[in-house]
């Protein structure tokens, strides 16, 4: 018997999926610059919820699009795909707050590292002020987040990925094991 591999295009699984994920970095973004303390503590709940429901997505992906079977590349690339919508999902409402919402956000947030390093009695020269000045922008801001996004996914691919993998079980195999179980077994006297 011929045996036809039919890989499943993770992508459409990985979009729907990512949408969610997005939309949960999206709610952790919002909530962590709230400036309201317990809202900050939500920011923890959110990112554990973010790691669980990657695992189900990538699990469901696994079970439900590759039947049962999968290997570890394929699980990787499942995973970074998930993040990558996300982080664009996540990335699009951090550029929308931090050049129309909240425009001062990144001249408040240099402002209050300066004044911290001041007290610390810590020397910035001017021209390392003026580039960070120069690289605190809502676009550079926001590659900055989806890069740091993709990359999370990539690692958490990696941790991921070997508990995901499962191979296929050839038929044969199967028949093998119950005929060597057979042969093994002691007859009922």
């Amino acid at each position: 018997m011929e045996k036809i591999s039919s890989r499943p295009n993770p992508m459409n699984h990985a979009m729907r999926w990512g949408l969610l994920i997005g939309a949960c970095f999206a709610v952790n973004f919002l909530l962590s610059v709230s400036g309201i303390v317990w809202l900050n503590v939500l920011t923890y709940l959110i990112e554990i919820l973010i790691l669980v429901l990657a695992w189900r997505f990538a699990k469901n992906y696994r079970d439900q699009e590759c039947g049962g079977v999968i290997t570890f590349g394929q699980a990787w690339t499942y995973i970074f795909l998930l993040f990558f919508f996300a982080s664009l999902i996540g990335g699009i409402v951090k550029f929308v707050y931090l050049q129309w919402i909240n425009p001062e956000y990144l001249a408040n947030i240099l402002s209050q590292s300066m004044i911290m390093l001041e007290q610390a009695k810590i020397e910035i020269p001017q021209d390392s002020i003026n580039l960070i000045e120069q690289l605190l922008t809502p676009i550079y801001y926001t590659f900055q987040n989806i890069m740091a996004d993709m990359f999370l996914g990539a690692i958490l691919g990696l941790i991921y990925a070997p508990f995901l993998k499962r191979k296929e079980i050839e038929q044969t195999d199967i028949v093998e094991q119950d005929e060597a179980d057979i042969n093994n077994s002691t007859p009922l006297e």
